[in-house]
């Protein structure tokens, strides 16, 4: 497979303290992920998880705090992205508000609070999610994200 391409991002990317990219190699034999997270509350996006089959779960910002909401969403074997949007919030600095995305069995995922100020909407179609791109707020939440895919094979 060729290199994964990397999004466009949404958030307050100036702002954040850290970067955290979680990639899958292609040698780990296991591309897509399995399993996607997030940790929300009334404002921003607090931390996200990541997992591939067989591989440990990866947390991203405060996702290990059990007080925020959780969403959460379990690929199956060959599901692919259909549609996906990342939003920001003035209110909370430019933070990540909101994740959502469909899939082309039909799955939903929609992490974090209604209402944005900013969206970005990615093209997705018949791609497949194996990474992340998060920015960290020095506050340790969710300043920014953009998503690895492989695009469809041509």
């Amino acid at each position: 497979m060729n290199q994964p391409l990397l999004t466009a991002g949404i958030g307050n990317l100036p702002a954040a303290g850290s970067m955290a990219e979680y990639l899958i190699p292609e040698p780990a034999g296991c591309l897509p992920l399995d399993y996607f997270a997030a940790r929300w509350d009334g404002d921003k996006i607090r931390g996200l998880s990541v997992r591939c089959a067989g591989q440990r779960e990866h947390w991203i910002a405060d996702f290990g705090n059990p007080n925020y909401i959780l969403t959460s969403y379990r690929f199956v074997p060959g599901e692919l992205l259909t549609k996906a949007w990342l939003r920001d919030s003035g209110y909370g600095y430019g933070s990540l508000r909101q994740i959502e995305f469909q899939t082309t069995t039909g799955g939903v995922f929609k992490a974090g609070a209604a209402g944005f100020d900013h969206e970005v909407a990615l093209p997705v179609f018949n791609a497949m999610l194996v990474g992340v791109k998060a920015w960290v707020n020095p506050d340790n939440f969710m300043q920014g994200l953009a998503l690895y895919i492989y695009p469809p094979k041509s």
